[in-house]
């Protein structure tokens, strides 16, 4: 079976909010991505407020990727991200770029800004928000809010609100960071539309399984899943 989203792609316009953990980090669904993204000449933005480049870079060479419309951007803690992804935008000649921003988690640990006003910088993030045709995927590390913290559940929940969709790895048994599932939802943007009230759509379920530098996915509860 191939990624739960067809073709790796996420069309104009859209955001995916990708959530993982320390158990099952989504760096190799950001590869899968980007790998995609660049093999079919579009253009990506990756902006890092966590690893530095030369990861991204070692393991897109590994995977022979011409990074030649890759465009990675580190910015300080004091710059505003807002401006500098519109700059990158204005720049691109390239239709409908995807975003990649690894990741928001480390921006709400190094910012001290109140829940709303950081929630709203979120916000003015999003393709909807700016005026440039892209696909936008954001990371957030689900750890964040399973040490009560309100603050950092208060934001979480706004970014879901906020989300197209939205995309959570699940480690499985003893087999952390290289079997797992991945639990993949509508979110309240894209289900707008339809005058429900805000909510996320039933889940669909694929599970994972990393091996010699490739990912194979099988349906949950089929005779060829890992579990």
């Amino acid at each position: 079976m191939n990624f739960p989203l067809e073709d790796y792609s996420i069309p104009a316009k859209l955001s995916l909010l990708l959530v993982d953990s320390i158990d099952s980090p989504a760096n190799f669904i950001l590869l899968q991505l980007i790998s995609n993204a660049l093999r079919n000449h579009r253009a990506v933005i990756l902006l890092l407020t966590d690893h530095d480049q030369n990861y991204w870079l070692s393991l897109l060479n590994k995977n022979r990727v011409n990074q030649l419309l890759l465009t990675i951007i580190q910015p300080k803690l004091d710059e505003d991200i807002k401006l500098l992804l519109t700059q990158q935008l204005t720049k691109s000649n390239n239709n409908n770029p995807l975003v990649i921003i690894n990741n928001l988690s480390s921006i709400i640990w190094n910012n001290n800004l109140p829940t709303q006003q950081l929630t709203q910088s979120f916000k003015a993030l999003l393709p909807s928000q700016l005026n440039h045709d892209f696909s936008l995927v954001y990371l957030f590390h689900n750890d964040l809010i399973k040490n009560n913290n309100n603050r950092d559940r208060e934001i979480f929940i706004q970014l879901i609100n906020s989300s197209d969709i939205i995309l959570r790895t699940r480690a499985l048994g003893g087999q952390a960071q290289t079997q797992g599932e991945l639990i993949i939802q509508r979110g309240p943007r894209y289900l707008g539309d339809l005058n429900l009230p805000i909510t996320t759509s039933s889940d669909r379920t694929v599970q994972f399984k990393i091996q010699d530098h490739s990912v194979s996915f099988h349906p949950k509860g089929l005779d060829k899943a890992f579990i």
